[in-house]
């Protein structure tokens, strides 16, 4: 459906002498899947630490072997093809206060969002658990992951059984979670503060204790993930010190 890639020879930190269009051809497509931050500069056929862990992030995606070397129709590069036959490559951005989907390099879809509790909307508080907003980094929206409520889980008996299932329990509190939620994995490089089990999800009215929560933008947002159908990167990265 897209451009294909093609490298002409292997791309890793060792490699002796880098072929410069490989180098550019990585980087540009590392930027459509939202694993690499094109520089104010621009594209260079220079290669630099970021695009390794570039492609380390877009392995791990993929379920693949993190890296960061690439092979003339190795699996990194037969994962990516694949990829852009089933679809325009896509990756989300959240910013503490919006949550995107670029595809193609264009927004396709922006919710406004938030993560932490509401006297915690800062930088620094990414640090504290349960209570300040999710980390900066890079994170994994995993297709397999999705959990979604249906009409069935309001009814008395499964009410009872969802109290006592800790994997389950979260149905019973549409107001807090919405009808989805995504658990979101970190990728290479993202620094976790040692927090865990953070989603993005939905709900009646915005706050979380670390949580994404888009309120009925998940709707939307759930849409477009089933419909892409593979794992998707998420950047966040807060533009403001505070908001």
């Amino acid at each position: 459906m897209f451009n294909r890639i093609k490298l002409n020879d292997e791309v890793s930190e060792t490699t002796a002498r880098l072929d410069p269009d490989d180098v550019s051809t990585v980087k540009q497509c590392m930027s459509k899947f939202g694993c690499y931050r094109i520089p104010e500069w621009g594209v260079t056929p220079v290669s630099d630490n970021q695009m390794f862990r570039a492609i380390s992030s877009y392995q791990r995606k993929s379920n693949l072997k993190p890296d960061g070397i690439m092979k003339p129709q190795g699996e990194t590069e037969t994962a990516i093809n694949e990829e852009l036959s089933r679809h325009k490559p896509a990756y989300a951005v959240f910013n503490g206060r919006e949550y995107s989907i670029i595809e193609d390099g264009k927004t396709v879809l922006s919710v406004p969002a938030m993560s932490g509790y509401k006297h915690k909307q800062y930088r620094d508080a990414q640090k504290e658990p349960n209570a300040g907003p999710i980390p900066e980094g890079k994170w994994i929206l995993k297709k397999g992951k999705m959990q979604s409520r249906s009409p069935d889980d309001d009814s008395v008996w499964n009410q009872i059984a969802n109290r006592f299932d800790p994997n389950e329990s979260w149905k019973n509190k549409p107001d807090s979670w919405g009808n989805h939620r995504i658990i979101l994995e970190p990728a290479e490089g993202t620094n976790t503060y040692e927090r865990d089990q953070m989603y993005v999800h939905g709900g009646k009215e915005p706050g979380s204790a670390g949580c994404i929560d888009l309120t009925d933008g998940m709707e939307q947002f759930a849409d477009y993930f089933k419909k892409y159908d593979d794992d998707m990167i998420l950047n966040v990265e807060y533009d403001q010190d505070e908001w």
